[in-house]
């Protein structure tokens, strides 16, 4: 699953590009170097390596792609979900709802539901799901830092390539 808007936000920023060459007169030819590029996009992640970790930057990649593939699940079909193991639950007791856990998609969810399966005590299950919540935050702030430094310093590199 891709994430239309980001899809549609890059589509429309290389559009724009296409459309002000065409106005121009359509000689891509003149837009196009080489060595202003290797400059733009070498220089930035040149930029990038010095100024994070290796361990960081190889992880770089796995955020790009979560940035254009992630699609956050639907709060009806979340609810919809817990509602449908509680009746389970509540039926047939907790081991029962093993059997929902297939049409779980999200991960989270089903990490809370296999603790309340496993009959796990509320307060430690808090305990956990928020730690697993602060461990995404810290990574998705660490992919967001990376790509803001790289936003940052691209036009520098743009201004030398030109």
């Amino acid at each position: 699953m891709l994430d239309i808007a980001t899809i549609l936000g890059l589509f429309a920023g290389i559009a724009c590009v296409f459309i002000a060459v065409l106005a121009d007169g359509g000689q891509f030819g003149l837009f196009l170097c080489i060595p202003a590029i290797v400059i733009v996009i070498g220089g930035t992640m040149a930029a990038t390596c010095v100024h994070f970790s290796l361990g960081q930057v190889l992880r770089l990649m796995s955020f790009i792609k979560k940035t254009f593939k992630y699609k956050l699940p639907s709060e009806d079909e979340a609810i919809q979900q817990l509602v449908n193991c509680a009746s389970v639950s509540r039926r047939e007791g907790a081991l029962a709802m093993e059997g929902q856990l297939k049409d779980v998609k999200d991960s989270f969810m089903v990490k809370g539901l296999r603790m309340a399966i496993d009959g796990c005590e509320p307060a430690s299950m808090r305990e956990q799901l928020a730690r697993e919540i602060e461990n995404l935050k810290e990574r998705h702030f660490e992919g967001k830092k990376m790509l803001e430094f790289m936003g940052a310093g691209c036009p520098a590199f743009g201004m030398v390539g030109t």
